[in-house]
């Protein structure tokens, strides 16, 4: 049987797949690979040879586009001017679309897979200009209004009314993407239920995300172990939830005599630069018993040896792949409500623990220090929980169960 082609189109390289944007895209279309013949196109700085054989090695075929999409004040201002914003603008200029076009050359697919509602735009002009009679998809890595909502509301003053604009923007925007696309692929529950309740339209569903998921192993708790937070200092809101979380959360639970052995270990991230980001001077952070570990090439040994991942989130959208990462390593989850609410499978008090207050806090981490037996269940729990729900085969498999049944409308309306 001849496989089904599609073209993916994504905002980044995603080779090697060093953060969770990129290895969520690198997560998919490895597993889209396994049923399904996959170009993926994407802007590039510049090609490299260790690029090239890392899609190579996962069975996808790789078009690095000589464009890079910039966020300059004449895009910023044309996008203002349509009344849209910059980010679905930025990835689909008239350059962007020739270059994409060139690129591609002669090559013919039976569907586009869009990996950002920003590539939508570029989809439609490829289309346009090749005449393929083809359907869109997009995969919704999160709802892009509900992320710039939640930023908007941490902010104050005009910074606030000026973010509120782009919401309202990024909403409207949004919204019309889904209506223009033949289906939408969001990738938790919770994402899904918020798009229904805005749009009743028949072409939303469920293909969730999944993460790599490692051998399971004896996973004990370990002795004078710390609370771990990933951290990923160029994302605004990354810095802005952990800033909260020092200085709401952190300082006054620190405090507390039980908590006193305790300390609190982040990655990525230097020193002196985290004091920069979280408004501490160094002597503070020490004092705090908070201790940057740099860049950490592997997790795995992080996650053997901390007590719990801390996912303070207070600002942001969409799934948490750390989350995720995290509870496959065996390793017990705090997580504040926003995460909590993120997915329908986080069950707080069974497979994670839940946090907003200092005395939340407090009681989540003690029975993680006192009890070897609470420990293993929520950590087990955890891994029980990803192994059902965020296998990327399980993404795979709804992609192209609804490609194929686009493909046999689009094909039906060419006969007729």
């Amino acid at each position: 049987m001849k496989r089904i082609k599609i073209l993916a189109l994504g905002p980044q390289e995603v080779i090697p797949p060093v953060d969770g944007g990129k290895e969520g895209i690198h997560g998919a279309l490895a597993s889209l690979a396994e049923q399904l013949e996959v170009t993926y196109a994407y802007p590039r700085a510049e090609n490299s040879e260790d690029a090239a054989a890392g899609y190579k090695q996962i069975g996808v075929r790789q078009i690095a586009v000589p464009f890079k999409p910039l966020e300059s004040i004449g895009v910023i201002l044309a996008s203002t001017i349509k009344a849209k914003p910059y980010k679905f603008e930025k990835y689909s200029a008239g350059t962007a679309a020739r270059a994409y076009i060139e690129a591609i050359g002669p090559a013919q697919f039976d569907a586009i897979l869009c990996f950002h509602p920003h590539t939508v735009a570029l989809a439609e002009k490829i289309k346009r200009s090749t005449g393929w009679q083809v359907p869109i998809i997009l995969r919704e890595h999160n709802i892009e209004y509900e992320l710039v909502r939640s930023y908007r509301d941490s902010l104050n003053g005009p910074r606030r009314l000026a973010a509120g604009l782009f919401a309202m923007l990024t909403r409207m925007e949004e919204m019309h993407i889904w209506r223009r696309v033949d289906a939408v692929a969001f990738l938790t529950d919770h994402d899904l239920a918020i798009a229904r309740e805005q749009d009743t339209r028949s072409n939303f569903f469920l293909a969730p995300e999944g993460i790599p998921i490692p051998p399971r192993r004896e996973a004990r708790r370990p002795a004078a172990a710390p609370l771990l937070v990933l951290l990923n200092p160029r994302a605004t809101q990354s810095v802005a939830s952990l800033k909260r979380f020092l200085h709401t959360v952190w300082v006054p639970a620190s405090r507390e005599p039980k908590l006193q052995p305790l300390s609190l270990v982040i990655t990525g991230v230097e020193m002196g630069r985290l004091a920069e980001l979280v408004d501490m001077t160094p002597d503070r952070l020490a004092e705090l018993r908070v201790k940057p570990l740099g860049f950490v090439p592997s997790l795995k040994s992080v996650f053997e040896s901390s007590l719990a991942l801390v996912s303070p989130t207070y600002v942001g959208g969409g799934i948490r792949k750390k989350i995720l990462e995290a509870m496959a390593n065996q390793l017990p989850v705090m997580a504040t409500r926003l995460d909590v609410e993120s997915c329908g499978y986080f069950q707080a008090g069974e497979n994670l623990i839940s946090f907003d207050s200092p005395a939340d806090f407090i009681r989540g981490v003690e029975p993680l220090i006192g009890d070897e037996v609470y420990w293993a269940r929520i950590a087990e729990a955890g891994r029980n929980a990803v192994e059902v729900n965020a296998s990327w085969t399980l993404f795979a498999d709804e992609i192209r169960a609804h490609i194929t049944r686009l493909m046999g409308g689009v094909e039906h309306a060419v006969r007729n």
